[in-house]
């Protein structure tokens, strides 16, 4: 069965197709002079973008990242990490440490170093079970399905969610439940009836259903309220030095992903 994400058909349609893009400029290849050639990048477990699957790191973002670092001229040493340790490692690395696959915000948040975009991920939506779909139909918000006390979700430790209270992700209700691991296990809780319904990436939800048999009772929905679809790229620890950040940059921007956000800026400046 074909994996027809949603994120996927975006960052696809950008790339003119299901495979990744072949970059110019085979020279690029060269390694760099002044700065590291092993590029270490931490990742989270955030299939269907990066996870790891018989030993090794797949994905779709993966595979894009590994094609940008070794056009930059380097090769990627990668290390496994959760999603609250993996920002406090770059927040206080005082060596050269990137990870994919993350938007501007962690940029403005936590002051990283930031590439350009390499891809665009669909906005938030809810993991919840099929059978319990006549809980949420009544609900058109975020908002609403927070304030409905008969309903428990789960929410990703250290996260930031685009309409969802503070004193949710403070821990201050107590109905709902915070974990530190990953967004796949928040939508394990949902198959597995602990809570009603998780806050996740639709394309996560939708790979949990074909790769998790337990979760095959899953389904996507869409709440207003939520965060929009978003560009992401690298961001890395301010150690890590101006021409590491070119060499991507450079790598970057001949992506069809790049090139298309690149024109839709420069059709929304104003005349």
């Amino acid at each position: 069965m074909s994996l027809n994400f949603v994120g996927y058909a975006i960052i696809t349609s950008l790339m003119a197709g299901p495979h990744l893009p072949v970059l110019a400029d085979q020279n690029a290849n060269a390694a760099p002079k002044n700065s590291v050639q092993t590029l270490p990048l931490l990742h989270e477990e955030y299939p269907p973008y990066v996870y790891q699957k018989e030993g090794d790191v797949v994905g779709m973002v993966a595979d894009l990242a590994t094609e940008i670092v070794g056009r930059a001229g380097y090769t990627i040493e990668w290390r496994r990490s959760n999603y609250r340790r993996l920002l406090r490692e770059i927040q206080l690395s005082d060596k050269p440490l990137c990870a994919a696959a993350y938007g501007g915000q962690h940029r403005d948040l936590y002051g990283f170093l930031a590439s350009k975009p390499i891809a665009w991920f669909p906005g938030s939506a809810l993991a919840v079970r099929k059978s319990d779909m006549h809980l949420f139909n009544k609900h058109k918000s975020i908002a609403d399905i927070l304030n409905d006390r008969s309903l428990r979700g789960a929410f990703l430790m250290g996260a930031n969610y685009t309409g969802v209270d503070e004193d949710v992700l403070a821990g201050r209700i107590e109905r709902h439940i915070l974990v530190s691991s990953s967004d796949t296990e928040l939508g394990l809780l949902v198959a597995r009836g602990r809570v009603h319904f998780a806050v996740i990436n639709p394309d996560q939800t939708q790979h949990l259903t074909i790769e998790v048999p337990s979760a095959s009772n899953l389904i996507v929905y869409r709440a207003t309220g939520m965060a929009p679809p978003r560009e992401v790229g690298f961001i890395c620890s301010k150690a890590t030095d101006a021409e590491t950040m070119q060499r991507l940059n450079d790598a970057i921007e001949p992506l069809p992903a790049y090139k298309a956000w690149e024109q839709g800026i420069k059709k929304a400046a104003p005349k």
